[in-house]
């Protein structure tokens, strides 16, 4: 059982680091085209301050977006899940012939049965409650897992802006060097 567990905790450790690679370059690349004046709300030349940086990567993010339809999913189920199931109305024909003088026909044949009913599910409302219940807890999680995420975004996109403030820095320090 250790290997397994570890082994699983070791891919979800390398898909977490690759994620973060994605956003971190996702975000250099906001702050590349920010600075190159093509961000269409930026002006050109202009500088993106931290907060900035941040502020627009957790707005283009589409995980976060994916996030936000998975928290209002659960909700939209959990309001479903409350109530009770709608009636169906079941129609249905019994030996209705296909051949000879009577095919087709549904009052020809003496055999041939019509059906037509309404039938409704019982459910207790102990047991709507308790599937209402599930689905907001899982909305509650999709919030928690939306915020660790955008709390990711934040920190990769700090992470790359610093990357490229030093990398600015020291290109500029070279320079005045030369």
């Amino acid at each position: 059982m250790f290997p397994y567990s570890f082994a699983r905790r070791e891919r979800r450790a390398s898909l977490f680091r690759l994620i973060g690679r994605w956003t971190a370059a996702a975000s250099l690349t906001v702050s590349a085209a920010a600075n190159a004046g093509i961000a269409p709300d930026l002006p050109s030349g202009a500088v993106l301050s931290l907060e900035q940086a941040q502020t627009l990567a957790v707005a283009r993010s589409r995980q976060i977006a994916g996030q936000d339809a998975a928290i209002d999913a659960s909700r939209d189920m959990a309001v479903a899940a409350g109530q009770r199931p709608d009636p169906v109305l079941r129609l249905g024909i019994d030996n209705l012939p296909v051949d000879g003088a009577d095919r087709g026909s549904l009052t020809s044949d003496f055999m041939t049965m019509r059906r037509v009913g309404v039938m409704q599910e019982i459910t207790g409302s102990d047991k709507l409650a308790l599937r209402a219940r599930r689905y907001e807890v899982e909305a509650q999680k999709n919030l928690a897992q939306k915020e660790t995420l955008t709390a990711a975004v934040e920190r990769d996109t700090a992470i790359a802006w610093l990357d490229l403030y030093y990398a600015e820095a020291e290109a500029a320090a070279i320079k005045a060097q030369r």
